[in-house]
């Protein structure tokens, strides 16, 4: 008989058994170059950095410079602080990894490089993580590839099947469901394996019954936004719930951070679009709803946790970047020397995102071939044609100043930008829920307020504009390659 498993990095790995036995177990080898990297082999492939697999060493692919940065949220404000490595463990055939104690409280991992995408991962708070970089296999992508996991990482692993869909693989791996019962019920020992066994539950319809220990994994672990995000999507789920209270649950969730599995991010979304009023809907409540749009499409996969690409916790893009912490690029173009440059289309200034008390800079899109196309012609036409109303002129410009990518080749297009245009509301092109077509319209904030978060104490600390973001990134960067 064969035994076939699958592993969460989309592997298969086949062992053959004699069934003569009433029990036989099979034991698959996951090799790795060495054993304090053992733990990512169900994560990534390390088979091409083993010793000997690399027939010729200067064929390999260059890693570049790459750096990370650890973001922290305190009082509701997101700010860099110094890396302190527990341990680190290096290999010069392009393997590194760090073990790092991550306070109880909300924690973002930036890592970025010269041939490595940015992108800020979520910690899970009051654990000792691990984070290993390792050089690609691929010729194209990434140079390297980052795995994140606790010392007990089989959770994780779990999620990692959810992530993919392969809801059958996580259920064979948690038996039934009971190990995830369990894990939730002993919350008190493991919030975050709790956290994870609650969207396998949930996931499965089998959560119904366990709404008071969701409850309890929402009040007992104010660092995790999980647990606010699972009581929210349960229910949202339940006949003859009041809005009311979904919508606390979410404003909870929101307050909290990021969630720590990207599980959450999917499932937080789909709660709110459950209950959003559409054009009726109140201000803050449609400013949470785009920033959190804004950060589940820059999404990108990094195992079971939930990460984005962006420059900082505030500003995701859906548009790779690259480069050293202080030089942001989209790369270089074919000539490798080169540097790419990147059209977007035009954003109306009024609309704004906020996630808890973070004001969110709102990406913008990224013009597609086709697309480009079609504006080419447009500007040809535009001589001949007039523009109106419906078809107004299209202006190709370069983004300067505080727009987030002062250094960037940037340009965006009001390409079908009318399309977009705020309506009736200055800030959000919503209604005006407050009064009729003769009411006042809402004043936007000013540039000076609205970057502002207020401290606990009610005053206002350094405005948290594209320099802040910046200088906190630069600040506390940690170099981990540079070849």
């Amino acid at each position: 008989m064969y035994v076939v498993v699958r592993l969460p990095n989309g592997r298969t790995l086949q062992e053959s058994v004699d069934t003569n036995d009433d029990k036989r177990s099979v034991r698959f080898d996951l090799r790795s170059p060495h054993e304090w990297l053992q733990w990512v082999a169900p994560f990534q492939s390390l088979d091409h950095l083993r010793d000997g697999s690399e027939t010729d060493p200067f064929s390999r692919r260059r890693i570049g410079r790459v750096w990370m940065t650890l973001w922290s949220l305190n009082d509701g404000r997101w700010q860099s602080k110094p890396l302190e490595v527990a341990s680190r463990d290096a290999d010069p055939n392009g393997m590194q990894q760090v073990t790092i104690d991550v306070p109880n409280n909300p924690h973002l991992l930036q890592v970025g490089g010269d041939e490595v995408g940015w992108r800020l991962v979520t910690l899970p708070p009051d654990q000792t993580v691990r984070v290993a970089l390792t050089r690609s296999p691929r010729r194209g992508g990434d140079s390297i590839d980052i795995t994140i996991a606790r010392k007990q990482a089989d959770n994780e692993i779990i999620l990692s099947y959810l992530r993919e869909g392969a809801i059958s693989e996580a259920n064979t791996l948690a038996e039934t469901l009971d190990i995830a019962n369990q894990l939730l019920k002993d919350k008190i020992e493991d919030p975050i394996s709790a956290a994870a066994a609650g969207y396998v539950l949930l996931r499965n319809n089998k959560l119904t019954e366990r709404q008071a220990w969701v409850r309890n994994l929402m009040d007992w672990f104010p660092a995790l936004a999980d647990g606010a995000i699972i009581a929210a999507a349960l229910t949202a789920r339940l006949d003859g719930t009041a809005e009311k209270t979904i919508r606390d649950y979410i404003k909870t969730a929101l307050d909290r951070g990021l969630p720590i599995f990207s599980i959450g991010a999917d499932m937080l979304l789909q709660t709110m679009a459950a209950v959003h009023g559409g054009d009726d809907e109140k201000k803050g409540f449609h400013q949470s709803y785009l920033a959190l749009q804004a950060y589940v499409r820059a999404a990108v996969p990094v195992g079971p946790y939930f990460a984005f690409e962006g420059f900082s916790p505030a500003e995701p893009t859906w548009v790779s970047v690259f480069g050293p912490q202080d030089n942001p690029g989209f790369g270089l173009e074919a000539d490798g020397s080169t540097p790419r440059g990147q059209l977007v289309y035009s954003r109306p200034t009024s609309i704004r995102g906020r996630y808890g008390h973070t004001v969110v800079q709102l990406p913008r899109a990224p013009v597609g071939t086709s697309a480009e196309s079609a504006m080419t012609r447009a500007i040809a036409s535009q001589p001949a044609l007039l523009p109106s109303s419906d078809a107004p002129a299209v202006e190709i410009r370069r983004v300067r100043g505080r727009q987030l990518s002062g250094r960037l080749l940037l340009s965006e297009t009001t390409f079908l930008s009318h399309l977009s245009a705020p309506a009736t509301n200055p800030v959000l092109g919503l209604g005006d829920r407050d009064g009729g077509p003769h009411s006042k319209p809402r004043r936007a904030a000013s540039k000076e307020t609205r970057d502002q978060v207020p401290t606990a104490a009610g005053s206002s600390p350094q405005r948290q504009s594209e320099r802040y973001w910046r200088e906190q990134r630069e600040t506390n960067a940690l170099t981990m390659f540079d070849e």
